[in-house]
């Protein structure tokens, strides 16, 4: 058997056994996993069932879920041992008890054998390969894994909101930010607009699109006065409105409510409801409050997808309680600065969001570490904020998505990137940082466009060269 439809078969067997405990993979032995999959003889085909549930658990990586192996009765630990050139280890410990406490689905499990078309050869050397090349992608699917089975309590949200966003869902969730008009066009108040100021952090936000549940956000501040960020979208709109920022995580598998509409029409409110008692959205609705109930009811429908999401998010968003609003109040209050500089950092942050989504629009991810989850990515101005033009400020192609660690070095003159996408590393970088990090110093990272490259030109010749000086 090859090992590629040996994985595909162990899979089936997890998901069986998933099914049986309804949803939970109760203890088993490995040599019990390799007899249901044809290894008669566990002494002679031991080494190649350890190379099948490597490529199981690679696939678990690539879907950003737990690893299966770990819920054995008494796992392999070892397979998880890294070497003395990483500075880091796994966490076993929380690793098993978010395999052990995962509800697994069937969707997951065919997400999972579809991945099993990335694995290829020798499973291990898959493994070897991404440690070395991505150890910090690595590093944070084992470290986030803690937090998928059980959210804290005292991250429960406050309130619970609806948006929709047909014509906007591209650029506010790649931005992270909801943007509405203040008022209708005439003048008049809108509740679905008035409910923007009413958002606070933590809320969590169901993203409605294309008559689909498809994303989950949660607030990360408080609405703030806004200039229109839509190049194309709203052309009735006025040019000023309301903001939010919110970190918004995809689904993988979307809900149609209207599907659901026999359990939901009870709970939709009377009044400001986000969706008609048919199921159908409505497009007067941009922002509407859901009630608990209903709430708990979407929450239900979509399983363990916004458990996963919603413990990400809250993953990414960190201490929410220390929120936009507050940091303002604490920029106002420093004594060090003037009115000049307390505006121009207000207005920085404000901005972040609108900057990150014209990065958004050139590039698609990290270029370092392939990363594309756009929640732990950082945009990054090449050409510093404090050097660019009110319209370099905002302007895509002077920003990188660059990871945390990554923009520390970019930030610093550390690194930069010519042209045509040759990495440059400074002589002051220990080149056991990038070890450390997985990131080859001979790397390219793709051609940049002639538009970037204008401000690339000041990053070489103003930042990364200054800094060896």
């Amino acid at each position: 058997m090859k090992i590629q439809d040996a994985v595909s078969a162990l899979l089936g067997w997890y998901n069986a056994r998933a099914v049986e405990g309804k949803g939970r993979i109760q203890p088993f032995q490995y040599r019990d996993a390799g007899a249901a999959i044809g290894i008669s003889n566990w002494e002679t085909h031991a080494q190649f069932f350890g190379q099948v549930q490597s490529g199981v658990d690679y696939a678990c990586y690539r879907c950003d879920l737990p690893p299966l192996s770990l819920t054995a009765a008494v796992p392999f630990r070892n397979a998880w041992t890294l070497d003395a050139s990483f500075d880091w280890a796994f966490p076993v410990e929380t690793m098993t008890s978010a395999a052990r406490n995962h509800t697994w689905t069937s969707e997951e499990f065919a997400e999972l054998i579809a991945a099993t078309s990335t694995v290829g050869g020798s499973p291990r050397i898959k493994w070897k390969t991404e440690l070395e090349l991505n150890a910090p992608q690595v590093r944070r699917w084992a470290e986030q894994l803690g937090s998928l089975s059980i959210v804290p309590a005292t991250s429960v949200p406050r309130a619970y909101w609806w948006v929709n966003q047909n014509q906007t869902y591209r650029d506010e969730t790649l931005g992270g930010f909801l943007w509405s008009p203040k008022t209708r066009a005439d003048g008049a108040a809108n509740k679905f607009y008035e409910n923007m100021v009413d958002v606070r952090p933590g809320d969590v936000i169901f993203s409605f699109c294309d008559t689909k549940i498809k994303a989950i956000g949660v607030a990360t501040g408080t609405a703030h006065a806004a200039p229109k960020p839509f190049d194309t979208s709203g052309a009735y709109w006025a040019d000023e409105g309301w903001q939010v920022p919110v970190e918004f995580r995809e689904l993988p598998h979307p809900i149609r409510p209207k599907d659901h509409i026999e359990l939901l029409r009870e709970h939709l409110p009377p009044k400001y409801s986000p969706l008609q008692r048919t199921g159908d959205g409505l497009q007067s609705v941009y922002l509407a409050e859901v009630p608990l109930a209903l709430a708990d009811v979407l929450i239900s429908l979509l399983g363990t997808q916004y458990t996963t999401a919603y413990a990400r998010l809250t993953a990414v968003t960190g201490d929410l309680t220390r929120n936009d609003e507050q940091i303002e109040k604490a920029i106002e209050g420093r004594t060090d600065i003037g009115p000049t500089e307390k505006a121009s950092l207000v207005m920085a942050r404000r901005g972040q969001g609108i900057f990150k989504l014209n990065v958004a629009k050139n590039e698609r991810g990290c270029r370092v570490t392939g990363i594309t989850d756009h929640g732990h990515l950082r945009a990054s101005h090449i050409k510093p904020w404090g050097a660019s033009s009110d319209v370099e400020k905002l302007n895509g192609c002077n920003g990188l998505l660059l990871a945390p660690h990554v923009d520390h070095l970019f930030d610093r003159g550390l690194i930069s990137f010519a042209d045509d996408g040759t990495m440059l590393v400074s002589g002051l970088l220990d080149p056991a940082v990038l070890n450390a990090w997985g990131i080859s110093a001979q790397r390219n990272v793709g051609m940049f466009k002639p538009e970037q490259a204008v401000f690339l030109a000041f990053h070489r010749e103003e930042i990364f060269k200054k800094a060896q000086n």
